[in-house]
């Protein structure tokens, strides 16, 4: 449950943008509280990377803190008055980069004139950053990928919305495109109820997989983890749950948050069957992910070695469930 009121705090971000009448930055007044400060100096930065001098002075800039809920959402702009309002309680559970990208979002209200824009690629992933309003269905649990190779383009389209479709909005790879005589077998386990593998050699290229049985029981989640104790990716599967959110997300988790960056609903037929087998390879200098040999999603390589792979599916009160089958998990290196 938990995790579900993480993601729905994401999905609140951006709801409310707004006009206040009662409230404005005066003209060149600027008083951003020093929470907001280093996220404000980005942005400005990043703006004239991409020629557009950004500096508050004719318009003044109110960025404060609220102590009461902000409308339901986590931040929002009083549009044309430079006044950006973040819910305090919901901030300090924000990872760094979805702070990041709630300001950039609040301000390319508040300074870009941007308005929300829900177009997703072919990949079911968001165009830009200005995602926000009215979304339909399993539509509010897709998140923003504000994170590694992708941040660039985002970025670049926040400041221009006619910025080219970046390469990663059409990549796919091969699941056979590594040779098995490529492979070096280290670690196979089989029949087992959980995962729970550490290593300390495993610094090149690498590949685990994993076939296990999902168990769709409501009452469980079941997670793959790989990287370390506090730097890590993640796969997370839900069943149906009372926030009617289903499917599976793809994140990394650092500082102590997660952080979404794909969704799909989809676990029933992916090739033809339910998930039944995860693939991980680091190749390339990616990270991609195969669902039942079909590829679903890469993200940067961890910049340092892996040093664990686990797996287990849990209970609402977060006991492991020794009724999870996996079958088979086996890592091996890429030569």
């Amino acid at each position: 449950m938990r995790n579900i009121l993480f993601l729905l705090t994401i999905f609140l971000v951006f709801q409310n943008c707004k006009k206040n009448p009662d409230i404005g930055a005066e003209s060149g007044v600027y008083q951003v509280d020093p929470a907001f400060e280093p996220y404000v100096q980005e942005f400005i930065a990043e703006g004239a990377k991409r020629g557009k001098t950004i500096d508050f002075t004719d318009s003044g800039l109110i960025v404060e803190f609220s102590d009461g809920s902000v409308g339901g959402a986590s931040g929002f702009c009083y549009v044309g008055e430079h006044h950006v309002v973040i819910d305090k309680s919901e901030w300090t559970a924000l990872s760094e980069n979805v702070r990041g990208f709630l300001l950039f979002h609040e301000l390319g209200h508040c300074e870009l004139d941007r308005g929300h824009t829900n177009l997703k690629f072919n990949n079911n992933v968001w165009k830009s950053i200005m995602r926000g309003g009215e979304l339909e269905g399993f539509e509010i649990w897709i998140p923003i990928p504000y994170f590694g190779f992708r941040k660039e383009y985002l970025i670049d389209e926040l400041f221009n919305e006619n910025t080219p479709a970046p390469t990663w909005a059409n990549q796919t790879f091969a699941y056979n495109e590594v040779p098995e005589a490529n492979k070096e077998s280290i670690k196979v386990e089989e029949n087992i109820s959980r995962i729970n593998q550490r290593f300390s050699d495993l610094t090149d290229d690498y590949e685990f997989e994993i076939d296990f049985s999902l168990i769709n029981d409501r009452a469980n989640r079941t997670k793959l983890i790989w990287g370390s104790t506090n730097n890590h990716y993640y796969i997370e599967f839900f069943p149906e749950t009372g926030f009617n959110v289903s499917g599976y997300f793809i994140g990394v988790h650092q500082d102590s948050r997660d952080n979404g960056l794909f969704y799909s609903k989809n676990t029933i037929n992916i090739n033809g069957e339910e998930v039944n087998k995860i693939t991980v390879r680091r190749e390339g200098g990616f990270e991609k992910v195969f669902l039942n040999e079909q590829f679903i999603f890469h993200i940067d390589e961890q910049a340092a070695p892996i040093q664990t792979v686990r797996m287990e599916s849990t209970k609402t009160d977060g006991a492991i469930d020794t009724a999870f089958e996996i079958q088979r998990f086996e890592a091996k290196k890429l030569n």
